[in-house]
């Protein structure tokens, strides 16, 4: 099968985005469990990150046979993607829509995680945009004006503009437009770039300024 670095790892792709550190990475294999089924249909696996040294478990199924090949794909991961790396000073109701936006799209629901991911980026305008970032009528145009106050950089500004379920976030909220695997990973992207920047980095120098002045 062909490698695709925006989905989670399994033994049929043994590269991906680690769920323990975020990572995209090489994995291997260190423990293959029975069958969980009688068939043989599923099974369960324990992979390793190259990156991290950390490993996870994966529960596959199989496939439709490829030249005679038995093939698994995975259907859940633990630890949960997207929950294992996340700063603990992230506002709760932020880091939870992440955090399931990257459970659904684990187990390859794209629609739904766009729609959480895209619930993300609104709670942070809500919680830290100025009443003219408010004010905007689409997401884009609330972040757009979060750059224009200085607390964006404009390189994420920029970034959203390229990704289509950001334009349409606003108009359309019920709008059920296919989305793909693809967008909705990119965005997830975005959206983890955006924890970095607006909550994870102010933390660590918080964090390490506090340090220094406990310090003698």
């Amino acid at each position: 099968m062909a490698h695709d670095p925006d989905s989670l790892p399994d033994t049929s792709d043994l590269n991906g985005p680690c769920p323990r550190c975020a990572r995209n990475a090489a994995f291997q294999v260190v423990f293959q469990t029975i069958p969980l089924k009688p068939d043989g249909s599923e099974q369960s696996v324990v992979l390793m990150c190259m990156g991290c040294k950390e490993s996870s478990v994966v529960v596959e199924r199989r496939i439709d046979p490829q030249a005679g090949a038995i093939i698994y794909e995975g259907m859940h991961w633990w630890p949960i993607p997207g929950s294992a790396d996340l700063d603990p000073d992230i506002p709760e109701q932020v880091a939870s829509a992440y955090s399931e936006g990257m459970r659904v799209l684990s187990v390859k629901a794209p629609r739904a995680a766009a729609v959480m991911f895209r619930g993300m980026l609104a709670q942070i305008v809500a919680n830290t945009g100025s009443p003219a970032a408010q004010a905007k009528n689409s997401l884009y145009d609330k972040l757009a004006q979060m750059s224009l106050d200085g607390s964006l950089h404009p390189s994420l500004v920029e970034w959203a503009k390229e990704i289509r379920l950001i334009g349409n976030a606003a108009a359309h909220p019920d709008a059920l437009d296919p989305v793909s695997e693809q967008e909705a990973a990119e965005l997830g992207r975005l959206c983890r770039q955006f924890l970095n920047v607006v909550y994870e980095v102010p933390a660590r120098i918080t964090r390490s300024r506090t340090i220094r002045g406990a310090t003698p």
